[in-house]
């Protein structure tokens, strides 16, 4: 996904500024090689976002795709954010009274932070400073996991002693050698020795 911090987290671990970051969508445009030490390299690409149900504009908007300023319709996502979000933490984050419906809400946020167009609440503004808030983790939103998941049992927990046939790095190992040595004109030994 865009803007989760995958610029910042290899910049930390690099520690210095090895790659940039900015807190618009589409900052990183091409992918870059970061050479961590000299048996690790990380990859910093940009965000992708996987195909869902919620492939509406309102959802790409608070996924953090698009760029506010390329916005044409802010009203529409804001609509989303009241459905999905208490309104006691709307209303006390932005220090506004009880509201009915995204109309009312957007008027009293355009109220409270002096956002008026020829005296008239300016909606566009309102709901632009909503979405940032959003975007930027001000408005306080998340999902409670369910107290069970359907058809697991809990009670099933065992203590391993070895790594699954995924993370068997040994196996790993081998097969992507006989891949290479299935390869036409490859000696495996020129291969392997090219680090």
């Amino acid at each position: 996904y865009p803007n989760v911090g995958k610029s910042s987290l290899i910049n930390s671990l690099k520690r210095s500024k090895a790659v940039g970051v900015g807190a618009t969508p589409g900052f990183t445009t091409v992918m870059q090689e970061v050479h961590l030490d000299k048996k690790i390299r990380l990859l910093d690409c940009p965000g992708i976002v996987f195909s869902s149900q919620e492939t509406t504009d309102s959802g790409l908007v608070l996924r953090n795709c698009v760029k506010l300023e390329q916005l044409v319709d802010p009203l529409a996502p804001v609509d989303v954010i009241l459905r999905r979000c208490r309104p006691e933490h709307l209303m006390r984050l932005y220090a506004i009274p009880t509201f009915d419906d995204s109309t009312q809400f957007l008027e009293e946020v355009a109220k409270r932070r002096g956002k008026f167009s020829k005296g008239v609440p300016d909606y566009q503004a309102a709901a632009r400073i909503v979405l940032q808030d959003w975007n930027s983790g001000r408005i306080p939103f998340f999902t409670t996991p369910p107290a069970e998941l359907p058809g697991v049992d809990k009670h099933t927990a065992e203590i391993v002693t070895q790594w699954s046939k995924e993370f068997d790095i040994d196996s790993i190992t081998d097969f992507e050698a006989a891949a290479i040595e299935a390869l036409p004109g490859v000696d495996i030994t020129e291969a392997t020795s090219m680090d």
